[in-house]
């Protein structure tokens, strides 16, 4: 009789203990028990991407970086060297009222890129790209096509970097990208736009650049893609600049180092875009 009742203690001690650890691997694996199931299903999607006005002006210094670097992105099958030139122009979040379309607010306001310029020449590559200014269906003929240039005259990359502006937050959650002239292709719409600078309504001119999210290597440096699906496309825009000696001057902090930056020209506005490759 003892004998019985100690074996079943015993198997009500380890059916208790069979339930504990079902109710923790539920807490920290979800219903399905699997590694996968739980946190997967309740991950946050990625905020969308912002879309950047962008401003020509003076940087000082003005130098190259020269810094080594490698990039690997949607055009190459393994990371591309680079040196890195110097810096050509910088981008403010923005916000975009597009008549039909919506209104697209600011998301990551602390997110601002500087482009610089890359050695080393653009692919030819057909591409299908979807945004609000430009539609291909997934069969359909490319609406897009990178320009190599010449051999004499070739066009060079650019690789936009996440920078810090002033006082303001570092950015987060924002890929690098590799960018890459493209022949231009005529949009003429009107839209408004505002950003922490300037603002009101422009026209979209021309497809000029499309850029794609970039794994980025300096020395022991590793920069991931963290999306992979946020494109940009940029426009040229009916151009604004400020008056002489009244353009904005901020302090720039990035991987590349510390410069300052006095805004002349507001002359590009970069659309959040899907893209494919045809070719």
């Amino acid at each position: 009789m003892e004998i019985a009742r100690s074996r079943s203690r015993r198997n009500l001690a380890v059916a208790t203990a069979l339930v504990g650890l079902g109710v923790a691997a539920w807490l920290l694996f979800g219903p399905s028990g699997g590694g996968g199931g739980g946190s997967a299903a309740h991950a946050a999607p990625a905020k969308p991407l912002d879309h950047f006005l962008c401003y020509q002006g003076a940087f000082k210094p003005s130098t190259a970086v020269g810094a080594s670097i490698t990039l690997k992105d949607e055009f190459s099958t393994r990371p591309v060297a680079h040196k890195v030139g110097p810096p050509r122009w910088f981008c403010n979040p923005a916000e975009k009222q597009h008549p039909g379309v919506g209104t697209f607010p600011i998301v990551h306001p602390n997110n601002h890129l500087t482009a610089y310029g890359l050695d080393g020449r653009v692919p030819p590559r057909k591409l299908r790209v979807n945004n609000q200014f430009q539609k291909a269906p997934a069969s359909g003929a490319p609406n897009l096509v990178t320009d190599p240039g010449t051999a004499v005259y070739p066009n060079h990359p650019l690789v936009l970097v996440p920078t810090q502006k002033g006082s303001l937050p570092p950015p987060t959650d924002i890929n690098h990208f590799k960018c890459y002239k493209t022949k231009p292709v005529a949009i003429d719409q009107q839209v408004i736009v505002q950003d922490q600078w300037s603002g009101g309504p422009v026209v979209v001119q021309k497809a000029v650049l499309i850029c794609n999210p970039a794994a980025k290597k300096r020395g022991m440096q590793t920069f991931p893609i963290l999306h992979l699906n946020q494109h940009l496309v940029c426009y040229t825009i009916s151009p604004f600049r400020f008056p002489a000696g009244h353009g904005p001057v901020v302090s720039l902090l990035n991987q590349f180092g510390r410069r300052q930056f006095t805004a002349v020209e507001r002359f590009l506005l970069c659309v959040p875009s899907r893209k494919s490759i045809v070719q």
